[in-house]
């Protein structure tokens, strides 16, 4: 290794009303050392300098910073212990940084407020660092035993089992209360992993104050810790027709965030919940396993809703902005089989395992004799909403003028979207056939008083997780090719063509009620093979090689 080839790049960003903007890095050359160097690196005069990185670039040595400060021309400040974020680097001393690591960088935030504490005006950084050749010097071998006695080296795979993995479960949504699908899913996933033997360690990153006193209370009561990061994305800001630009709902400063949280936990495992966040996973030490649960398909996601008549909502980008997100991670979890093949399409790896939304089996002890009442679960977006409209539109065909032989209970947060509406389409649910509930705490409950499920789903990735739900409970289910994609089932009646269809089955089903046993038979036997599989590909997780002990 050459002097030449070394250097540490400085940057820097300067506050410009509400945003940030980067000045261009200067690289400061470096050269091998086992003794002590330094270097003063002055800024611009700017009374606005935000944030400051330190970056070395090559990862070939073994790099240890003893110190950082901030000077002025009268004063000096030691910084280091006090506002310093340091993703892939191992910190094991108050005041020494230790790079072993690929994409080492040390992050400064906050520095305006520190000059203005201080009354700095203009402000230069010394860093104090000596830079060891790891071949030169052997150390490869010697790190553990003489370098690092706290902390884990990215050399080395963890020596754990899976009864004792440390998991970050990062999300934009609060896990409680499961109101929508993608909440059950995540609440599922944590207790699945806490059923195997781990502990959960649950950061949640949405608006300040967005979650409730009794939402954090409930999580906090369910998983081992839980961190709030607040959001201060404007997510509508940075939307357009064709999506979100690449890292547009990505926060600054969020990676440094995790990357002290997994060396605070110990962590072993981190689940980064949808692709936006994924830049995240940049920051996190390469001996961790990153996983992307991707929840959904969001490739060109915004054409899908624009051909169906739904207005664009949530988040889309382009397939080359997707197999970006997702090449980020070691383990990319898909709903559903087609899906993982593309997602192994676009981001040109073999990542990506199939592992769906799933629940213990809990089959109620029912008998089907009469269809009376009908249960749908729908969670608020428009996709839902136009959805459940079409299903009624169909219905009113087929009663005319005549009473419905069944009330319809719609359950879930879609009621809020439906009270949001021009009065002419909440007209619509004003029906004497139509209940509507809003989320319900108990859905066992709620299930245990239904005749048979309807999902009439016409749109979507991911996996139905209200399908799911109905089979898990061995409830009699009508519903789409669509709606049951990612589920094994001979039941023609999971895989009816369109909502015509399905409306003509379920005043068939009211006329002859004889079928529904049957029809619950089938969820029942669909339902037994998919949480066997199910379970299977999620512990199929813990085979991956950075979680095997080492011989």
């Amino acid at each position: 290794m050459k002097d030449d080839d070394l250097f540490i790049q400085i940057s820097y960003d300067i506050a410009e009303g509400s945003g940030l903007t980067e000045l261009s890095s200067e690289k400061i050359p470096v050269k091998l050392a086992s003794e002590a160097q330094e270097f003063i690196f002055s800024l611009p005069d700017k009374e606005k300098i935000k944030n400051i990185r330190v970056k070395p670039l090559n990862c070939k040595a073994f790099l240890s910073i003893n110190s950082i400060c901030l000077m002025s021309e009268e004063n000096r400040l030691d910084i280091t212990a006090k506002i310093l974020y340091s993703p892939n680097v191992i910190l094991y001393n108050p005041n020494l940084f230790l790079f072993i690591n690929e994409k080492p960088l040390i992050y400064l935030n906050d520095i305006d407020s520190i000059m203005r504490e201080h009354n700095f005006r203009s402000i230069s950084i010394k860093i104090r660092y000596f830079l060891l050749d790891i071949k030169t010097y052997a150390l490869e071998n010697k790190l553990e035993t003489n370098f690092i006695k706290t902390a884990k080296c990215p050399k080395y795979g963890s020596n754990k089992n899976n009864d004792s993995f440390n998991i970050l479960y990062f999300s934009p949504v609060p896990s409680h209360p499961q109101n929508h699908g993608n909440k059950s899913t995540i609440y599922r996933f944590g207790l699945r992993f806490k059923e195997l033997g781990c502990k959960v360690h649950y950061v949640i990153h949405n608006g300040l104050g967005e979650s409730s006193l009794e939402e954090l209370e409930a999580m906090k009561t369910t998983w081992d810790t839980v961190d709030e990061i607040p959001s201060f994305v404007n997510k509508e800001a940075v939307r357009n027709d064709n999506g979100i630009p690449f890292d547009g709902w990505y926060q600054e400063g969020l990676g440094e965030e995790i990357r002290s949280l997994c060396a605070k936990y110990d962590i072993d495992i981190v689940l980064c919940t949808y692709i936006f966040s994924s830049k995240l996973l940049e920051y996190v030490p390469g001996y961790i396993l990153k996983i992307i649960d991707t929840h959904d398909k969001f490739g060109n996601r915004f054409e899908g809703l624009r051909s169906q008549g739904i207005p664009i909502e949530f988040f889309s980008c382009t397939p080359e902005d997707e197999g970006a997100y997702l090449r980020r991670a070691d383990i990319v979890i898909a709903r559903r089989e087609e899906e993982a093949d593309y997602f192994n399409k676009v981001s040109g790896s073999e990542t990506a395992v199939t592992v769906p939304h799933f629940q213990e089996p809990g089959f109620l002890a029912r008998d089907f004799s009469r269809l009376k009442n009908i249960g749908i679960v729908m969670s608020p977006n428009y996709v839902n909403l136009k959805i459940i409209a079409d299903f009624i539109a169909v219905i009113d065909v087929y009663i005319k003028e005549n009473s419905a032989p069944f009330i319809i209970h719609i359950a879930g947060d879609l009621k809020n979207i439906i009270s949001a509406q021009p009065t002419q389409i909440q007209q619509m649910f004003y029906k004497p056939y139509i209940y509507l509930y809003g989320f319900l705490p108990n859905i066992e409950e709620f299930y245990s008083k239904i005749d048979l499920v309807a999902a009439p789903i016409t749109f979507g990735t991911g996996i139905n997780v209200k399908c799911i739900e109905a089979m898990a409970y061995g409830l009699p289910l009508l519903t789409t090719k669509i709606g049951s994609k990612g589920i094994d089932t001979d039941e023609p009646l999971h895989k009816l063509e369109n909502i015509e269809e399905l409306v003509k089955s379920l005043f068939m089903l009211a006329a002859e009620p004889a079928g529904l046993n049957l029809l619950a038979a089938s969820s029942r036997a669909a339902y037994s093979k998919f949480y066997d599989k199910s379970l299977h590909n999620f512990k199929t997780l813990f085979n991956h090689p950075k979680l095997r002990s080492n011989p």
